[in-house]
């Protein structure tokens, strides 16, 4: 490896500004990559900018790779680098050990928001960012060693140390609101006691719809994939409180049918 000498003999170095120029010269050293990406040919091999400042002022080469906190390239300031290491980049298929160390180290979960936010930068992520990405269903996800998770799980992972046995509910209906306030662990029937209001129903009662046949309002509710009847009723406002009625007394939740 090329020593500090060896680089002073053919650059100068800026350090307040972080530029690197020829013996010389006040010509900036080097040659702009596609990448955007300055780098620097010194004997028989081209060195990027950036490593190269690191290395002038710590003594050291970096281990890992170099992340630009600005995401300016060219902007080779030691203050806006951070030596990018990490243990976890080869292991696939975690064990729940290594993801909960994993989260620990890496992630931040605020309790009051029920966000989470990278706790160190990347190369894809900076310092202190939110994990924002969501799938077609509306939950925030996170890609960890190569395998998507819904961060509804994580939170109850870091919080209990196991996965949930079976689903983790949203009490109210927000799938992006994971305080752990608004979490809870059931089972799939629980958590069809829960659901939102389909977007086709007319009457804006789950349960409840017009009979043209009778012309009456016909009632029913599903419990454990069964479809109970619960009456036909000329008045709206009966067959409403029949519905709601045995919504109490089959357990749903409190949030079931709300608007879409």
């Amino acid at each position: 490896m090329i020593t500090r000498e060896e680089i002073l003999k053919k650059l100068s170095f800026n350090s307040i500004t972080g530029e690197l120029y020829k013996k010389g010269s006040m010509k900036v050293a080097g040659r702009v990559r596609p990448s955007g990406a300055r780098t620097i040919d010194i004997g028989s091999r081209a060195y990027e900018a950036s490593r190269i400042v690191w290395f002038l002022t710590t003594g050291s080469w970096p281990v890992g790779k170099l992340r630009h906190k600005d995401g300016d390239k060219l902007n080779n300031r030691f203050d806006n680098l951070v030596e990018l290491t990490s243990k976890w980049g080869k292991v696939k298929n975690p064990t729940l050990e290594q993801l909960l160390e994993y989260l620990y180290e890496n992630i931040h979960y605020d309790e009051n928001s029920g966000k989470m936010f990278w706790k160190a930068y990347s190369l894809k992520h900076n310092k202190g960012e939110e994990l924002s990405s969501v799938d077609n269903c509306g939950y925030p996800t996170v890609r960890i060693m190569g395998k998507h998770y819904r961060q509804h799980r994580l939170v109850f992972l870091m919080e209990n140390g196991r996965w949930p046995e079976s689903c983790i509910d949203h009490k109210n209906g927000d799938t992006k609101d994971n305080r752990r306030c608004n979490l809870r662990e059931v089972t799939k029937k629980q958590n069809s006691k829960n659901i939102k209001r389909r977007s086709d129903n007319t009457s804006g009662i789950m349960g409840v719809s017009w009979a043209k046949y009778l012309n009456k309002w016909e009632t029913y509710i599903n419990v454990d994939g069964e479809k109970i009847p619960l009456g036909n009723f000329e008045d709206f406002f009966e067959a409403c409180c029949a519905r709601k009625s045995a919504e109490v007394r089959y357990n749903f939740y409190k949030n079931h049918g709300r608007e879409v």
